[in-house]
């Protein structure tokens, strides 16, 4: 019985370890592309958060757009390829279909360009969902903490 808790336990720390990692590249990646778009294209300016966003937004970023976004972005193509898909070839490929998915996930929010922000956040809530075993509380989570970062925390810091 202590077994079973301290593996569950680990399981559970795992997780939380696999969601801040993501999270982390994330914003990390973000900035990084954010920069280098705005020194190679002449007058692009990314921002990277928005002071004096609605209230209104802020909850529908923080609630709908995570619950929404990874059952449309992650939990319903994962499941459909994996129904469509052999096992082995699936279990090969499930990083090109994230790669795949998330590139999707960026142009649906704004564009090609958007594929250098999104999309690379896409891929690493795609990680996050496959690292936790296809769990798509995974991706929500770490979806939130994302919007979070964007929508609350760096308009203070920033």
């Amino acid at each position: 019985m202590n077994l079973n808790v301290h593996n569950m336990e680990n399981k559970t720390l795992v997780k939380i370890n696999n969601i801040a990692i993501a999270l982390g590249l994330s914003v990390l990646i973000v900035c990084i592309n954010a920069f280098i778009l705005n020194q190679i294209v002449p007058y692009w300016h990314i921002p990277i958060s928005a002071k004096n966003i609605p209230l209104k937004q802020v909850i529908t970023g923080l609630t709908i757009a995570p619950l929404g976004e990874e059952l449309v972005f992650r939990l319903i193509p994962f499941k459909l390829s994996k129904f469509l898909i052999k096992d082995e070839t699936f279990n090969n490929s499930k990083y090109y279909i994230a790669a795949l998915i998330a590139c999707v996930f960026g142009y649906i929010h704004g564009g090609y360009y958007n594929i250098w922000i999104q999309g690379v956040v896409g891929f690493f809530f795609g990680w996050v969902y496959i690292k936790n075993g296809m769990s798509y509380w995974s991706a929500v989570a770490t979806h939130f903490l994302y919007n979070l970062m964007i929508y609350v925390v760096f308009p203070v810091i920033i």
